[in-house]
């Protein structure tokens, strides 16, 4: 390997390797102009993974996945990007701008992936199934959070004590019985509750105040 140095090394340095002559390049689009040269090379086969693209851009987009390069900076927050459509989405995160109409209501969303999640509140799809049981779901991570009533994982652990929870939100819940944190206060009373459902029960005991007052969380 041309210089001693290990593939995996390289790409750690953000270099690519001719799997030919083994000449050296730090700019994806020079390298796959460079496969080009040898004929016997496919130009459009990742020479890291295999993996084949339908153009010399794809592939040159794709490698930078191997080397860890992010060329699109965002003005805003230094955040950097390997593509330029990464960055035209984040941007809008400064902007506010929401391009993606919902036909059937007024929402508007700033990603498309956002706007296809929200349309199967429409029309009922629900694309993801338990491979133990008979339910679906609208979104993959309700299917990941549902799977582990299945297989028991607990993968939140609170940060006071050893009980782990299955769902961020039930940590949360249970992190404000170390804190104290009361974040539901009655509007007509002031007393406060560490989650919603308490406070509704408790509004409902107030038998002039209509469930419209019940602050959602």
């Amino acid at each position: 390997m041309s210089n001693g140095l290990s593939k995996e090394r390289l790409l750690q340095q953000q270099i690519l390797q001719c799997p030919q002559c083994n000449e050296l390049f730090s700019c994806p689009h020079k390298f796959t102009s460079h496969l080009r040269s040898h004929p016997e090379l496919d130009p459009l086969k990742c020479p890291v993974c295999s993996k084949e693209y339908s153009s010399s851009a794809s592939l040159s987009t794709h490698l930078r996945t191997h080397t860890g390069e992010k060329p699109f900076e965002c003005s805003h927050c230094q955040k950097c990007f390997s593509q330029s459509s990464h960055l035209t989405t984040h941007m809008r995160v400064h902007t506010g701008e929401k391009p993606y109409h919902c036909p059937k209501c007024p929402k508007t969303f700033g990603q498309s992936s956002h706007l296809t999640l929200h349309l199967r509140i429409h029309n009922g799809e629900k694309p993801f199934q338990c491979r133990f049981c008979t339910k679906v779901f609208s979104h993959s991570s309700a299917l990941s959070t549902h799977m582990r009533t299945h297989t028991g994982e607990k993968p939140f652990q609170c940060p006071h004590c050893p009980k782990k929870f299955g769902q961020s939100s039930h940590l949360k819940i249970h992190v404000r019985t170390h804190t104290g944190e009361r974040p539901f206060q009655c509007p007509h009373c002031q007393k406060c509750f560490r989650q919603s459902c308490y406070l509704a029960k408790h509004v409902r005991g107030h038998s002039s105040i209509k469930q419209n007052d019940i602050p959602k969380s």
